[in-house]
């Protein structure tokens, strides 16, 4: 998990390479389970789980800049 102590001492660039590759696994795992998510192979099913996982793993890299990315947004519009 994602503590506020750990967000803020990462680097912007950093949050930013992971937010990057995190889009990027996305559009792979979404295309992909579209794709082949109705196969009867086990060796695509066993794929697309571990992509599954992976994408999952990412987005929890990722939670606390994207908040703080809304957030940001949030108060710039008020």
């Amino acid at each position: 998990m994602v503590t506020i102590h750990n967000f803020l001492f990462k680097s912007r660039s950093e949050s930013i390479k992971s937010l990057e590759f995190f889009y990027f696994i996305h559009d792979l795992f979404v295309s992909l389970v579209s794709k082949y998510g109705q196969s009867n192979n086990s060796l695509i099913l066993d794929f697309l789980r571990l992509l599954g996982g992976f994408y999952l793993w990412e987005s929890k890299k990722i939670e606390g800049y994207t908040q703080a990315l809304k957030d940001s947004v949030f108060w710039e519009s008020r």
